[in-house]
C-alpha cells in the first residue's frame, strides 16, 4: 500500500509539468522524482546547441548546492567526449575519474565541486541534434546500468519539455520572417542584424547576470525572443520606412505605433498557434514594447524610467541601438564602432541603463567578434 501511494503522490507530482511554471522549475520537479526513484542525484542540468556557431550553452539547470557551471559555454567542436556523443546519439555513463574526458574545462570544473559520477544524454528533435542533458552524482560509481534505462526515461521526458518551448519559439521567429515577406518588409533590419542583436543582448546579460541574479533560463531566452523586438514594424507603410530622409512629426508618432502593434501581433499569434502557455511570454512582450524606453523616462511608448523599464527591454535597447548605429540604414551611413562607443557613452544615464552600457563596454572583443561572423554584404 506505501508503494502505491508513493506512486501516486509521485504521478501527481509529475503534474505540474502542465502548469505555467518556468521550464527550471519543472526541472526541479523532474530532478526530485529522478531522486525519489534512483537516489543520489546531485545535478541536472541542460544545454542547448547553436549550429550557427557550434557552441554548447547551459540553459537549466538543478543542483543540491550552487551551479558549478553558471553561463557556461563552449564549442562542441573543441571538446571530443561531446562531439563523440552527439555524433553516436547514446547516451554516456562516466564512473571514473581517471577517464580521458576529465580533463576538458567542464569536467574539470564537475570534478572540482566533488562530482564523481556524470551521466550525459544527447537531446534530439526530428533527427536533429539540439543539446546536452547531465546528470552528476557526488558518489563514486553511482547509477547501476540497471539504472541507467531510468536515467533514460527522465531524460527523453526533459527532451520533450524543453524541445516543446525551443520549437514554440522557432515557431513565432518563422511566423514573423513570413509576416516580413507577406507584407513587403524591406527594412534593413532583417537579415544578420536580428543575429547580432540576439548575440549583443546575450553578451550583456551575461555580464550583468551576478548583479542581478540572472539565471541561464533567463539568458537564453532573452537570445531566443530578442529577434522578435522589432516585429511590429510589418505594419509600418514601406514609404514611411524606407524614407531616406528626416521624418516628419506624423510620420514618426506612426513609427512610434510599433511597439503597441507589435504587443498585438504577438499576443494574436500565440492565441492562434495554442501558445499562450508558453514560458516567459511576459519576457517577450516586455521587449517587443519597451525596447525604446529611455533610462530617463523620455522614450515610449509609456514613458517608463530607470528600472520601471523591464531589465529585458533596457538590454535590447543598448543593443539594438549599437547595431543600428554601426550599419547602412538607408537614412544614414554606418558609423565606426569608435564613433558608436563614444555617442553611447554621451547617453550613459541618459537614454542607457548604465549597468548595461558597462556590461556592453566590457564585451567590446566580444561585439567585435559577432560583427566578423555575422558581417552584411551591402544591404543585409
Amino acid at each position: 500500500m506505501d508503494d502505491i501511494n508513493h506512486d501516486f503522490a509521485s504521478i501527481a507530482s509529475l503534474e505540474s509539468l502542465n502548469t505555467s511554471d518556468s521550464l527550471n522549475d519543472k526541472l526541479n520537479v523532474i530532478h526530485n522524482n529522478m531522486n525519489d526513484l534512483i537516489g543520489g542525484i546531485h545535478r541536472v542540468s541542460v544545454s542547448l546547441y547553436d549550429p550557427i556557431t557550434d557552441v554548447v550553452k547551459t540553459f537549466l539547470e538543478s543542483t543540491d548546492g550552487s551551479d558549478p557551471l553558471p553561463h557556461y559555454h563552449a564549442r562542441l567542436s573543441d571538446v571530443d567526449s561531446l562531439k563523440s556523443i552527439a555524433e553516436s546519439r547514446c547516451s554516456s555513463l562516466n564512473r571514473s575519474a581517471n577517464d580521458a574526458c576529465t580533463q576538458t574545462h567542464h569536467a574539470k570544473r564537475i570534478k572540482k565541486h566533488g562530482f564523481k559520477t556524470s551521466f550525459t544524454f544527447p537531446m534530439y528533435k526530428n533527427g536533429l541534434f539540439f543539446g546536452f542533458i547531465f546528470i552528476n552524482s557526488h558518489d563514486k560509481n553511482a547509477f547501476s546500468h540497471v539504472e541507467v534505462p531510468h536515467l533514460e526515461v527522465f531524460s527523453h521526458l526533459v527532451t520533450l519539455m524543453v524541445s516543446a518551448e525551443v520549437h514554440a519559439i522557432s515557431s513565432l521567429k518563422g511566423i514573423s520572417h513570413v509576416m516580413q515577406g507577406i507584407t513587403r518588409f524591406r527594412d534593413i533590419e532583417t537579415g544578420h542584424h536580428l543575429e547580432r542583436v540576439s548575440r549583443y543582448a546575450k553578451a550583456i546579460a551575461t555580464y550583468i547576470a551576478p548583479a542581478l541574479s540572472l539565471n541561464d533560463e533567463f539568458i537564453e531566452n532573452l537570445y531566443l525572443f530578442a529577434p522578435l523586438h522589432d516585429i511590429g514594424k510589418i505594419a509600418v507603410p514601406d514609404h514611411i520606412l524606407l524614407k531616406p530622409n528626416a521624418l516628419t512629426c506624423e510620420e514618426y508618432e506612426v513609427i512610434k505605433k510599433h511597439t503597441s502593434v507589435g504587443v498585438e501581433i504577438i499576443n494574436t499569434v500565440l492565441l492562434d498557434m495554442q501558445l499562450t502557455t508558453l514560458n516567459h511570454v511576459d519576457m517577450l512582450t516586455n521587449i517587443v514594447k519597451y525596447h525604446h524606453e529611455r533610462w530617463d523616462g523620455n522614450g515610449y511608448p509609456d514613458g517608463l524610467e530607470k528600472e520601471n523599464i523591464p531589465i529585458e527591454a533596457r538590454i535590447i535597447s543598448v543593443a539594438d541601438v549599437f547595431d543600428a548605429l554601426t550599419h547602412t540604414r538607408v537614412y544614414k551611413d554606418a558609423w565606426s564602432n569608435e564613433k558608436a562607443f563614444k555617442y553611447m557613452n554621451s547617453q550613459d544615464g541618459i537614454m542607457f541603463d548604465p549597468l548595461c552600457l558597462e556590461g556592453f563596454r566590457a564585451c567590446k572583443n566580444k561585439i567585435e567578434k559577432i560583427q566578423l561572423d555575422f558581417k552584411e554584404n551591402g544591404y543585409a
